[in-house]
């Protein structure tokens, strides 16, 4: 009888997943099924802030959307999709050692984004913008908070927001306080006209 309880508690020792020591550990032990649901939460200003950031690179000079009209995001919190979360778990499992730097000024920095991880047991994991320049990306593990700093998930991130800059977009649009006027000069040789117009534009 005695012997029928050991291995009675055996099993069930087997059964339950060891909590690993550190994060890159614990990332390194994430298996296909293991992550129940990512819930993705992102400020409005901050979704605001990377469509303006965007546009800039595309048109190369602030001349080119000085006192255009920005369009208005609000807050987002969306679920990922299956194949969404399959490609977050594949770039967290190869994550290494190195990849990790212990982040002592976590305290002082609010993030403007977050991933909110849901294992299927029921755990709970964060992962949110970081305030270090040790990686764009932390995350509090085991009493202590890390910044990580790896290329292919930063990549995986963007992507993330870009849906949501795409997909969020409200129909309203925010006016600048100060219109620029650009002096625009047309004609030929012979006859120049000047003519002022507003670069004041829907942008979505």
């Amino acid at each position: 009888m005695a012997l029928v309880i050991i291995l009675a508690l055996a099993l069930v020792g087997c059964g339950k997943k060891e909590v690993p020591a550190t994060p890159w550990e614990w990332a390194q032990s994430l298996e296909e099924g293991d992550i129940k649901s990512v819930v993705f939460s992102c400020t409005g200003e901050y979704l605001a802030q990377f469509a303006e950031d965007n546009l800039r690179a595309e048109l190369e000079g602030d001349e080119a959307i000085n006192g255009a009209m920005q369009p208005v995001y609000t807050d987002v919190e969306t679920e990922l999709g299956d194949k969404q979360v399959e490609k977050f778990r594949t770039n967290l499992y190869r994550l290494e050692e190195t990849n990790f730097t212990e982040y002592p000024e976590y305290a002082s920095f609010e993030s403007q984004f977050s991933f909110k991880i849901t294992m299927k047991d029921g755990t709970e994991y964060y992962l949110s913008q970081s305030g270090s320049e040790n990686g764009k990306l932390q995350m509090p593990y085991a009493e202590k908070v890390w910044a990580i700093n790896s290329e292919k998930l930063d990549d995986f991130v963007v992507s993330v927001i870009s849906d949501c800059v795409s997909e969020g977009a409200d129909s309203s649009f925010a006016t600048p306080s100060d219109m620029e006027v650009i002096e625009v000069t047309t004609g030929s040789d012979l006859e120049t006209t000047q003519e002022s117009f507003s670069t004041y534009g829907n942008l979505g």
